[in-house]
């Protein structure tokens, strides 16, 4: 088995190192790096590969305050949503568009850029950044002291290319939806266009966690755009959230089912698309997500 040997190699080399003869450097200097990086490979060597129900775990009881407490959707099958007639490239319809709606500079000036390149490795699909351009004055509501996103709909209407599959904008100004106070994002499931704010999640202790959570929540939107509704199963991406807290419990992958939703609108190949996601997460710093994505395409490996 190419495991049991290359754990025996390893083992050869852990003593090696241990007494400084790894590739001839010194015990002093060397050492203790290459024990560390051995001592990694032996890990993850002995480790075994989690089954599919303990990698997408199923959710727990909703708790007061908790989106599904206070929302009842019901799950949905793949052959639920192919029958539903989800939003989908066409021949003409074939480019994801990203609009920066941005009103002051960001403390990371590339994050446009490697949110972008995300979405490219996620969905598989040509991204085209467009111009940045603010939300519409008209939509500002004077009262509530934020946008609303009703009003900016015919805005996102007029700027989604002809050839667009689906329309993001991305803005760090508070926006709402009617009937509530705020929102931090939606997407149409049935018109391809969407927005989401930076506002309420644009905070954290570490710069990975405000990456994290700006970042999930525009492919949240996005998968929105191609008619994937909420996941009410398993620990997924799309899990509905309350607040920021609700948010961060969710990981930032899709789970099984939800994944098969996507590959099969978009005719991806579900370990190339985990290939791509791992570099583009660990290009966009948070290589705690690239790390995650390794592992579910070793778990869908073994399904």
């Amino acid at each position: 088995m190419p495991g049991v040997s290359n754990a025996r190699h390893l083992g050869q080399v852990w003593k090696r190192a241990t007494a400084g003869e790894y590739r001839g450097v010194t015990r002093t200097a060397y050492t203790q790096p290459v024990k560390t990086v051995v001592l990694i490979g032996l890990l993850v060597l002995a480790a075994p590969v989690p089954t599919p129900a303990q990698f997408w775990k199923k959710l727990p009881s909703a708790k007061p305050g908790e989106w599904r407490h206070r929302h009842f959707e019901k799950p949905q099958t793949l052959k639920a949503y192919r029958a539903a007639q989800p939003v989908r490239p066409t021949e003409k319809r074939t480019v994801i568009y990203l609009l920066p709606a941005l009103t002051r500079p960001t403390y990371e000036p590339d994050r446009i850029e490697h949110l972008a390149e995300l979405m490219r490795a996620y969905f598989g699909r040509t991204v085209r950044v467009l111009k940045p351009t603010p939300l519409p004055r008209h939509a500002y509501d004077r009262k509530r002291r934020r946008f609303s996103v009703r009003a900016c709909l015919p805005f996102l209407k007029r700027t989604l290319p002809a050839d667009g599959i689906f329309l993001l904008a991305v803005t760090d100004r508070d926006i709402r939806l009617p009937h509530s106070r705020f929102t931090y994002g939606w997407g149409s499931m049935k018109h391809r266009i969407g927005i989401c704010s930076t506002w309420r999640v644009d905070w954290g202790k570490t710069p990975e966690i405000q990456r994290k959570r700006i970042y999930g929540l525009a492919l949240h939107e996005c998968t929105h755009m191609l008619s994937v509704p909420h996941c009410t199963e398993r620990q997924c991406l799309m899990n509905g959230a309350m607040d920021v807290r609700e948010a961060d419990r969710r990981p930032l992958l899709l789970c099984w089912e939800c994944r098969d939703k996507l590959c099969w609108n978009l005719a991806l190949d579900p370990l190339k698309r985990y290939d791509a996601l791992e570099a583009a997460w660990r290009a966009a710093g948070v290589p705690t997500v690239a790390a995650r994505a390794r592992l579910a395409k070793a778990v869908t490996g073994n399904k």
